[in-house]
């Protein structure tokens, strides 16, 4: 089937392709405001970051908007690319699937060097654990939690990886990479105050999981280190809510931004290995 003519109009923002990505990450920094600050006026209970257990509305309200933001991603990225484009990367494979659980583990354990290495030098101590709250485990909402956690981070996948990195195909490596990290990091200001550190993180961690994204062409690498990465920092954050094991108390010899910076260095390595197995690519 062949593409419909584009208004001199749409011709003009395809060629430029920053008015199309500034337009979706306005459109998803703004709907996650709205929904983040309506539920905390309404329920007065606060989802990002965990801090609040997530009830049954919250989660229709936080799993329609993620699908806002897909269809909006889907539709800026048909008008830029056309019906001939190449994929996003979204379809999934058992290589696929068992990439993303193994990349899951992987990060799991590279993003919980900080508080391990806290504990074992005595500069943090454990002061609770799940023992002390049983109830946690028998609620519904570490289930639903957990889903839109995991739901969460597909979707950043596709919005924040897989558009703008087909986006600008033409563009050098380094730039696909790092300036939606820019902006992936800025979207959770959203509801944080801003702090240099974990900007830090985020930049580089968005910097980790594009390169992973360009050396398999798809999300699902990318997605199961994004889970791994959240959840060792759910697993240690007492959010019995979410599922956390126990609580830490005290200072990370290792700021999160170094881990993030190893994470880097580790996925351009593992990015340097698959394209050169799989034929990517190096741009």
């Amino acid at each position: 089937m062949r593409d419909r003519p584009l208004s001199p109009a749409l011709r003009s923002l395809t060629r430029r392709r920053w008015p199309l990505f500034a337009a979706q990450q306005c459109a998803i920094l703004a709907s996650g405001a709205l929904v983040l600050h309506g539920i905390r006026h309404f329920t007065g209970r606060t989802l990002h970051g965990g801090v609040d257990a997530i009830g049954p509305l919250d989660g229709a309200v936080v799993v329609a908007t993620h699908g806002v933001h897909v269809g909006l991603t889907l539709l800026l990225d048909r008008v830029a690319r056309g019906q001939s484009r190449a994929p996003l990367g979204l379809a999934l494979s058992s290589q696929r699937i068992l990439e993303s659980f193994a990349g899951a583990a992987g990060a799991l354990v590279l993003a919980s060097f900080p508080w391990l290495l806290a504990l074992a030098s005595g500069h943090a101590h454990v002061s609770e654990t799940i023992r002390a709250h049983p109830e946690a485990w028998r609620a519904p909402s570490i289930v639903l939690g957990n889903v839109v956690l995991v739901l969460g981070c597909v979707v950043e996948e596709i919005t924040s990886r897989g558009f703008p990195m087909q986006l600008w195909a033409n563009r050098r490596l380094w730039y696909r990479a790092l300036v939606p990290s820019l902006a992936f990091a800025v979207l959770h200001l959203v509801d944080e105050p801003f702090d240099p550190a974990t900007f830090a993180f985020r930049v580089f961690a968005g910097v980790t999981l594009s390169m992973l994204y360009a050396a398999t062409g798809n999300i699902w690498l990318a997605a199961g280190v994004h889970v791994g990465i959240n959840a060792a920092s759910l697993v240690s954050s007492g959010a019995w809510h979410y599922g956390a094991l126990f609580a830490i108390r005290g200072n990370e010899p290792v700021p999160n931004w170094v881990s993030a910076l190893l994470m880097a260095a580790t996925s351009v390595t593992i990015y340097r290995v698959l394209s050169r197995r799989r034929g990517v690519e190096t741009r």
